[in-house]
C-alpha cells in the first residue's frame, strides 16, 4: 500500500494527493495562528501577579 502511493506521488499527483496537500497546508496555517495567538496572550501576561496572588510588592518609599 505504501509502495504504492510513493508511486502515486512520483508518476502522477492525483486528485486526492493534491487534496491532502492542501488540507495538511489548512491545518498548518490554523496551527501557526493559534500557536502565535497563545504566545501573544502568554507575552502579555502579567505572570508574577497570576502566580503569587498573596505578594504584596514592597514600597521603595518607606
Amino acid at each position: 500500500m505504501c509502495g504504492q502511493w510513493v508511486r502515486n506521488l512520483f508518476t502522477s499527483p492525483s486528485k486526492e494527493l493534491v487534496m491532502n496537500a492542501k488540507r495538511i497546508a489548512r491545518l498548518s496555517a490554523l496551527g501557526v495562528i493559534v500557536a502565535g495567538s497563545c504566545f501573544a496572550v502568554a507575552q502579555a501576561a502579567p505572570w508574577d501577579a497570576l502566580l503569587s496572588p498573596g505578594r504584596v510588592e514592597a514600597d521603595p518609599d518607606k
